[in-house]
């Protein structure tokens, strides 16, 4: 028995070098198929990466565009505004104007009609209230 038994080891040791042989060759074929996915799965990531970017940017320029447009609506709302007020203020300003020329007519007018007459005459005080 004892012979067989260095055969049937040499035999077994064999055969475990065999399949530690085929265990590192499937190891080996292993690790390089992982590290052919790791680069593939890498681009999908780079490629991705660039989509989700470029998206970002999008809604980003989409966001500026709607904040400029409000904006715009906003500026000129204010611009409408500020001409229906220069308006109002340049009409009250000529209405203003137009009492302050009435008021100096009245004023002249009642100097005309108030004063003293030629040749030492007494003075003539006319009421314009009064006139008929």
């Amino acid at each position: 028995m004892q012979a067989k038994e260095p055969q049937d080891m040499e035999k077994r040791n064999l055969r475990l070098k065999e399949e530690i042989g085929r265990l590192q060759k499937k190891l080996k074929e292993g690790k390089e198929q992982l590290e052919n996915e790791h680069g593939v799965l890498e681009e999908k990531h780079k490629r991705l990466q660039g989509r989700y970017d470029e998206i970002q940017c999008r809604r980003k320029d989409e966001e500026v565009q709607r904040i400029s447009d409000k904006t715009d609506e906003r500026f000129l709302q204010l611009e409408t505004e500020l001409t229906i007020i220069k308006d109002i203020i340049l009409k009250q300003n000529t209405n203003n104007r137009m009492a302050e020329e009435k008021k100096d007519d009245e004023k002249l007018e009642r100097k005309t009609f108030a004063g003293v007459l030629k040749d030492g005459q007494h003075s003539l005080i006319i009421n314009p209230k009064n006139k008929k």
